[in-house]
C-alpha cells in the first residue's frame, strides 16, 4: 500500500490524496489538493482503486477546456514562493521546539544559505543537495556532524512538502552522509574507577580552577552519576529544590519544571534514592549550605551553560580531564550508566526495576500500579550499587 501514491486510509475507509500543480488556478481559491473517497475499506481493492481515480483526476486537471473555463473569473498570478528561512520559521512555531533543535535546525539552514543564498523552497533542487553534502564533508566536523546538518534541512523540505503541501516531494530523499560509529562505550572496569576516584579532587576536595568543571560540580556530579546512573544533563540541572529529603528515603527528583530543566524522553521523569555513600560524604549537607545561601537555588552555582544547556561546558571539561588521566579511550560520563546497569544486572536485579532507575521506558506492558510497585523497591535497588574503591580517604 505504501507504493500507491495518495492512498491513506481514515476511519476504517480508503481515499486517494492528488496535489494540485502549483500553478492550477484553483490554488488561488485555496485548494492545494482533490481527495476522493474509494468506497472501500479492503486495502487490496483500495490499491487498484486508488489507481484509477488518480488517473482520472490527473486527466481532468491536463484538459484544457476547465483551465479555459476558470481563466476569465479567476486571474491568473505569479505563482508565490516560499524562502527556506520562511519555512524554517514556520516550522519553528508550528509545534513546541527546543531550544536546542531550534538552534541546530538554524546553524545547519544558515551553511546552506552561506552556499546558495536565501533560496526558495520551490528552486531547491537535487544538484543543491549533493553540493550542500560536498561541503559538510569539507568542513572540519565528524561525517556524524555532516549527517546531522544534512538532516536538519532536509528535514525543513519534508516539511515543506508534507505538512505546507509546497511541493510535489522532497527532491532530497536518498541524499545522505554515512558514518562508522568509531567510539565503543562500555563500562568502568574497577581499575578505571580506581584510577579516577583516587585523584586529589576526590579524596581531598581539591577543585579545579577550570571554570567549565563548575567548582563543587566537578566533587559531586560525577559521584552522583557512579551511585545512581543519572545523565550529566539531570545531574547538572538540578536545583537545591530537586533533594527532597521529607521522605522516609531522601531522593533527587528528576523534573522539567522550569525553562532551564530538559528531560530526554517521558520516561526520564523520575525519582533517585539518593545512595547512603553520598550521604555519609555530605551530599546532604552540601544541599543544605545551597539552600541557605541568599536567593540560591541552583544546585552548582558556578557551573555554567553552553548552549543554553547545563551540562554541556561540563561534559566537555570531564572528557579532557579523563585525557589528564589517560582515560580518554572507551569510557566517558555516559559509562557511568552502563556501569550502574552492569551492576544491577549481575546482582538480579529486574530489567523493569533498572529501566525505572535509569529513566528509561520498558518494552514489557508495565501499567501504573507496577510502576508504584516498582518505586518502593528503588532504595533497596541503590544500595545494591558498590564499589571497591574507598572515597573516605
Amino acid at each position: 500500500m505504501a507504493t500507491t501514491t495518495g492512498l491513506f486510509r481514515r476511519n476504517g475507509h480508503f481515499y486517494v490524496r492528488v496535489l494540485l500543480p502549483l500553478q492550477h488556478p484553483l490554488r488561488l481559491t485555496g485548494k492545494s489538493r482533490i481527495v476522493k473517497s474509494l468506497g472501500t475499506s479492503s486495502p487490496n481493492e483500495a490499491k487498484v482503486r486508488a489507481l484509477e481515480t488518480r488517473l482520472k483526476i490527473l486527466k481532468n486537471l491536463d484538459t484544457s477546456v476547465q483551465w479555459a473555463a476558470l481563466r476569465p473569473t479567476i486571474p491568473i498570478l505569479a505563482p508565490t514562493t516560499h524562502s527556506l528561512r520562511e519555512i524554517f520559521e514556520k516550522w519553528r512555531q508550528s509545534h513546541p521546539r527546543s531550544t536546542d533543535s531550534i538552534n541546530s535546525c538554524d546553524r545547519s539552514l544558515k551553511l546552506f544559505e552561506n552556499l546558495v543564498g536565501n533560496i526558495a523552497v520551490e528552486q531547491v533542487d537535487r544538484a543543491m543537495g549533493a553540493q550542500f553534502k560536498t561541503h559538510l564533508l569539507q568542513l572540519d566536523t565528524t561525517p556524524k556532524t555532516a549527517r546531522d546538518r544534512l538532516i536538519w534541512v532536509k528535514s525543513l523540505l519534508n516539511y515543506a512538502h508534507r505538512d505546507l503541501e509546497l511541493t510535489s516531494r522532497n527532491v532530497w530523499n536518498g541524499i545522505d552522509i554515512s558514518f562508522k560509529t568509531t567510539k565503543r562505550r562500555r563500562p568502568w572496569s574497577e581499575e578505571e574507577l580506581n584510577t579516577l576516584f583516587s585523584q586529589p579532587l576526590f579524596t581531598e576536595k581539591k577543585l579545579p580552577r577550570n571554570k567549565k568543571a563548575g567548582g563543587w560540580a566537578a566533587y559531586w556530579v560525577p559521584l552522583i552519576a557512579v551511585f545512581s546512573g543519572a545523565r550529566v544533563s539531570e545531574i547538572c540541572q538540578l536545583t537545591a529544590d530537586d533533594i527532597d529529603t521529607n521522605t522516609s528515603h531522601p531522593t533527587i527528583k528528576i523534573r522539567s519544571r522550569s525553562e532551564d530543566q530538559r528531560l530526554k524522553t517521558v520516561n526520564a521523569e523520575r525519582d533517585i534514592p539518593i545512595h547512603p555513600q553520598l550521604i555519609e560524604l555530605g551530599f546532604l549537607k552540601y544541599v543544605e549550605q545551597i539552600k541557605s545561601a541568599p536567593a540560591a537555588n541552583n544546585l552548582w552555582p558556578d557551573l555554567p551553560k553552553r548552549n543554553e544547556r547545563s551540562g554541556g561546558y561540563f561534559s566537555q571539561w570531564f572528557g579532557e580531564y579523563l585525557k589528564t588521566l589517560q582515560l580518554n579511550g572507551e569510557v566517558d560520563f555516559h559509562s557511568f550508566r552502563h556501569t550502574v546497569r552492569t551492576q544491577l544486572v549481575l546482582k538480579d536485579v529486574s530489567e523493569i526495576a533498572i529501566d525505572r532507575l535509569l529513566g528509561h521506558s520498558h518494552t514489557g506492558s508495565v501499567g501504573s500500579r507496577t510502576y508504584t510497585h516498582i518505586d518502593s523497591q528503588l532504595p533497596t535497588v541503590v544500595c545494591k550499587i558498590s564499589y571497591q574503591f574507598n572515597l573516605n580517604n
